[in-house]
């Protein structure tokens, strides 16, 4: 059983969600060892309300994340996505990436990002693919980083990039180095030719 979390350039969001709850005390706790001592994975408990109302919109753009790049990084299987509800017609709590008023929620400041033309992203199936949208070859290398939940990096690897036009081209494979006392979540970072 692979006990690598893949995580992506989602690491950052994760850690970052983290700083933000501590900031702003949106949750009673939040910590970083991924799991309890029974071995249950740990989460942010939301304090209130509001704060579980916020939470839900930014676990709604993590969620959308991970579908879109999956299905991205399928081609030519499947060779487009759009995700469904772009706004609300009345306010309301929803699925909706443009609230009533004419805001973004996080679902549509993330979508920037993970419909990037050119991406990494990690699969179920452990494959690192690095997604082309454009009508240009890409060239360049990922790092892909190992980390722990303390924030200690347990291995680095790099994977050379040569990604067609109009592609998704698997680059490497993600290795399964954490164990269940100490389970660590993969960063993968694309470092193009051209800055």
């Amino acid at each position: 059983m692979t006990m690598v979390k893949l995580i992506s350039a989602f690491a950052t969001v994760h850690v970052s969600l983290a700083a933000l709850c501590a900031e702003i005390d949106l949750c009673g706790e939040w910590r970083l060892e991924g799991v309890d001592q029974s071995g249950a994975p740990v989460r942010c408990a939301p304090k209130d309300a509001p704060s579980e109302m916020l939470l839900s919109q930014f676990q709604h753009g993590m969620a959308m994340k991970m579908a879109c790049e999956g299905w991205r990084a399928q081609r030519p299987r499947c060779m487009g996505t759009l995700f469904w509800q772009l706004n609300d017609d009345w306010p309301v709590a929803s699925w909706s990436s443009i609230e009533y008023g004419g805001k973004w929620k996080s679902v549509q400041h993330m979508a920037r990002r993970f419909f990037a033309a050119v991406a990494v992203v990690g699969g179920p199936d452990g494959a690192v693919k690095v997604l082309n949208d454009t009508a240009e070859s890409v060239s360049g290398e990922v790092v892909l980083e190992y980390w722990t939940y303390g924030g200690r990096i347990v291995k680095a690897e790099r994977f050379a990039v040569a990604a067609p036009p109009d592609s998704a081209t698997k680059v490497g494979e993600i290795s399964d180095v954490g164990t269940d006392a100490e389970p660590v979540f993969a960063v993968m970072t694309l470092k193009t030719s051209d800055g």
